[in-house]
């Protein structure tokens, strides 16, 4: 682990491509890579002097990286001078927890919490059926367990936790702003909108490394999966529509089937722009969270063709208390832009 690291150090270990960028050597047309490597513990700044440029273009940001390095002080911080570096291959054996961190809170207060907005359901009919769900140990474990969505949010050990929580909660505060809404069905609707996740495979939903079309595609199943989970389980027709169709558009871009406009459920609409909200809001392994400003911004920008503009602008009105209850909850400083387009999972 990186914070074990200390100069002198020569080693052979697996850490995740943050950052990358060509650089030239001072007062020279030398070149070499600068790299920012990551595991669960912390990140670390690494060199790369052999054919810089060819590693640069074989490589990607969110890739596991199998590297062969000494660890040096450098600028009064530990650096790393790389020998040889290459993309993790199958063959390869390491352990994803000591790669993708943990959620920084308390995971069974995370799960008190579900619990609360379980018992805060008053329809009896969905009441037992979520906790039918989140009471069976298999998959409370693995809800507990589950990164929340690869490199777009969320991708650590109890990120779906985390994220399905915040948009239960963003969820529910743009209802009770919204006439005619069925508050049970959006308490529902968020605990059990990513259900699905846990039944994608672990080498594609851990995969810290970009996904190829092919496992894109079977992310974009987890709609239908927790589809099938509550279809089995007698779910109520409208439920099931929305968890199924909180990834469609407006424009009728979006995925399992396409939907647009009228064709999607008010309570799928408010659950999108919850999930959207919430995934611009949190870190990203290559890039920290958007600031405020920003992801306000894109809110606006994304309304029309991707989410419903009456729904953005409630949720804007009022966003700024609940940005300040979590400024008061972390000891976070407020982040820096990112860099990287929206694509919210």
């Amino acid at each position: 682990m990186i914070k074990d690291l200390k100069p002198g150090d020569k080693f052979v270990a697996f850490f995740i491509l943050r950052k990358k960028a060509i650089r030239t050597k001072f007062n020279s047309d030398e070149i070499y890579l600068s790299l920012e490597l990551g595991d669960a513990s912390q990140r670390i700044n690494g060199t790369v002097w052999e054919k810089p440029q060819e590693v640069y273009e074989a490589i990607e940001l969110g890739d596991i990286m199998k590297v062969k390095a000494t660890a040096i002080h450098f600028k009064d911080k530990l650096h790393l001078n790389i020998e040889k570096i290459r993309k993790a291959e199958e063959s390869d054996e390491f352990d994803i927890k000591e790669l993708v961190p943990v959620v920084d809170k308390d995971r069974d207060a995370l799960l008190s919490h579900l619990d609360e907005l379980i018992a805060s359901v008053e329809n009896s009919y969905l009441k037992e059926l979520l906790k039918l769900v989140f009471t069976d140990s298999e998959i409370r474990q693995q809800f507990k367990d589950a990164p929340g969505g690869k490199l777009w949010h969320h991708n650590y050990l109890g990120g779906l936790l985390e994220h399905t929580l915040s948009v239960t909660d963003i969820a529910d505060r743009v209802g009770q702003m919204y006439p005619n809404i069925k508050r049970d069905l959006i308490i529902a609707a968020g605990l059990l909108h990513d259900i699905g996740k846990i039944w994608i495979p672990d080498d594609i939903l851990n995969k810290p490394g970009r996904l190829s079309a092919r496992e894109f595609d079977v992310i974009k199943q987890h709609p239908l999966l927790g589809h099938g989970l509550l279809r089995r389980a007698g779910s109520l027709d409208e439920e099931v529509a929305i968890i199924a169709t909180h990834h469609e558009r407006l424009d009728g871009a979006g995925y399992p089937y396409g939907l647009s406009a009228a064709e999607i459920l008010i309570e799928a609409r408010i659950i999108a722009v919850a999930d959207v909200y919430d995934s611009l809001a949190t870190d990203r392994p290559h890039r920290s969270a958007f600031a405020r400003e920003d992801v306000h911004r894109i809110l606006k920008e994304e309304a029309g063709a991707h989410l419903d503009p009456g729904l953005v602008e409630i949720w804007l009105s009022i966003a700024g208390d609940y940005e300040e209850l979590l400024a008061a909850q972390s000891d976070r400083s407020a982040r820096p832009l990112g860099t990287e387009p929206l694509r919210a999972s």
